[in-house]
């Protein structure tokens, strides 16, 4: 799978960095992301980079065809499918606001590890919160296998209730959020 062409353009002007970013396939958008970044990029030291200003990004992908994948990983082959996606934060950087959905349909792809075909992919995902992002699996059905049953449904929410605990590698993702229950 190509990539045949990002576009990328990018301005600065009274502390705000502005930017949108495409990613085109077959001539026609696949991403795009927008943003309004109040930033101060100033050569000379300033007390604070990031401005306590309105923030504005926006990533869009109307029926991406999940083929792009194999451009972006080399852990993934053979991938088909469709993948709609709206995410937005807003607020400001001491208070950002999440909202955004991502939906993927009739979606198969390889994973070369552990060498598994996921076939049979359907699922969306809700983006929402104030200050810290809460992700939603609202439901993400896939197969497996050649046994006509092996198929697996997921669904749930995480939470990230505490903005600046970071989970690092010495701390699995689970252990992590357990800690933080």
């Amino acid at each position: 799978v190509r990539v045949p062409r990002l576009d990328a353009r990018a301005t600065y002007a009274s502390r705000r960095l502005g930017g949108e970013l495409r990613l085109l396939r077959d001539n026609q958008p696949a991403i795009n992301v927008m943003a309004s970044l109040p930033i101060d990029l100033a050569i000379a030291e300033v007390e604070r980079r990031l401005i306590d200003d309105s923030l504005r990004v926006r990533v869009q992908a109307d029926s991406m065809n999940l083929a792009l994948l194999e451009a972006m990983t080399p852990r993934v082959t053979n991938a088909s499918g469709r993948l709609q996606a709206r995410l937005d934060i807003g607020g400001t950087w001491t208070r950002p606001s999440f909202a955004g959905k991502v939906v993927v349909n009739a979606a198969q792809m390889g994973l070369t590890t552990p060498g598994t075909l996921l076939r049979n992919i359907n699922g969306s995902l809700t983006l929402s919160g104030d200050s810290t992002p809460v992700i939603t699996l609202d439901s993400l059905v896939m197969a497996s296998g050649e046994e006509r049953d092996s198929r697996a449904f997921l669904a749930g929410t995480v939470r990230f209730s505490d903005p600046d605990g970071v989970c690092t590698d010495e701390v699995s993702f689970a252990q992590c959020l357990a800690q933080r229950s």
